[in-house]
């Protein structure tokens, strides 16, 4: 058996004027009623009836008979549904009574066109990345970040045994079971968990888009956050242990890093550079990869050097930001540059902070001049 039951939201609190939305709630037999949902009807509160069974709406109201007959329409719907299920031998479930019913008709969907085909949400996450990226024009690396929370993503579905899980099915606990997993692997902070589940957050997005949902399933994921950190940087003696080395193993990472630490570039802005972002005045212009605007540091003595013993900015050496970061920290080790002896692993964004700190610290420049380069 199943009982269809209709209220006025938020009908205690409510003027006898307001016109409130009308919700329907389902109750089988020994189970939990189903969450409600809106049929899409407003009524004023002073007309809505919901003891007068056929008669839920007050005749004096001009709509009465329409949404009665809609109501009504709403109970056989049901009915009809659980018949259904039974001559099909289908679980009569919530899910199920919802899946055959037509919220804009006040019926049964046709069985055939009940079954739409929603896709996967790992496919939804990858064309999402195809198509953004293609129309913001991203970078090399931004798709290689997109990757990282994909693999994440991935092993999760796997060990949670939802690999076909389908965009229509995602819903908040999948987001809670999601960042609870992300926080207890050890390898992932707080901030680029969100990051990861803001890229699942921007698929389901993306699926409203396309038209493979009617509507947005969630809304804010309510996040937290980790407090800013103090920025890493290199004092003058362990600058000098980076400079100084003179082996052939890591000398390409040591001449990057040296590099890095006397322009301020970001990784990815290092790696677009060329001899056109070079000024006669002994300083660089380039637009930033990230924010498109203007990086105006000077050039100095170290990283001058390397320019005239490499021939040329185009002829610096270059490496991918994984590798880079990887042989980085071996380096480290190699010269005694590690956390136990500074805090913190050499990484690329180590050397922009050195940059920042030498400018202050140092140089004695205004910390708005830094900003400004």
């Amino acid at each position: 058996m199943i009982k269809v039951q209709f209220f006025a939201r938020n009908a205690a609190t409510a003027d006898p004027n307001d016109s409130l939305s009308i919700h329907c709630q389902l109750a089988l037999d020994n189970e939990k009623q189903a969450t409600p949902f809106s049929l899409r009807i407003a009524v004023p509160l002073r007309y809505w009836q919901s003891n007068r069974y056929g008669n839920w709406v007050n005749e004096d109201y001009f709509r009465a008979d329409t949404i009665n007959s809609y109501l009504k329409s709403t109970v056989c719907a049901f009915e009809d549904i659980i018949a259904y299920l039974r001559m099909t031998e289908e679980e009569i479930s919530y899910k199920n009574l919802r899946k055959y019913f037509d919220t804009s008709t006040f019926s049964m969907v046709t069985p055939s066109k009940s079954v739409k085909s929603y896709p996967k949400l790992i496919d939804v996450f990858d064309e999402m990345v195809e198509v953004t990226g293609q129309k913001r024009k991203w970078a090399k690396n931004t798709y290689k970040t997109y990757e990282s929370r994909r693999v994440n993503l991935v092993t999760f579905l796997k060990v949670k045994g939802l690999e076909s899980i389908r965009i229509n099915e995602v819903r908040y606990k999948f987001f809670e079971s999601f960042d609870v997993w992300l926080m207890t692997k050890g390898d992932v902070c707080r901030n680029y968990a969100n990051k990861i589940l803001g890229s699942v957050k921007k698929a389901l997005a993306y699926a409203v888009n396309a038209d493979y949902l009617e509507n947005m399933p969630i809304g804010n994921l309510n996040l937290e956050y980790d407090p800013p950190k103090a920025p890493n940087y290199l004092l003058p003696l362990d600058r000098v242990k980076i400079k100084e080395y003179q082996g052939s193993m890591y000398k390409r990472v040591r001449d990057i890093a040296v590099f890095l630490m006397y322009t301020g570039f970001s990784y990815v802005d290092y790696l677009e550079l060329s001899e056109q972002h070079l000024l006669e005045e002994d300083g660089w212009k380039k637009i930033r990869h990230k924010s498109k605007v203007f990086a105006l540091p000077p050039l100095m003595d170290p990283a001058r050097e390397l320019i005239k013993e490499y021939q040329g900015v185009d002829n610096l050496p270059k490496m991918d930001l994984t590798d880079f970061n990887k042989k980085l920290k071996h380096f480290g080790n190699y010269i005694g540059v590690t956390i136990e002896t500074v805090g913190f692993n050499l990484t690329s964004s180590v050397f922009r902070d050195t940059f920042c700190s030498m400018m202050e610290n140092e140089l004695y420049i205004d910390h708005r001049t830094p900003m400004a380069m």
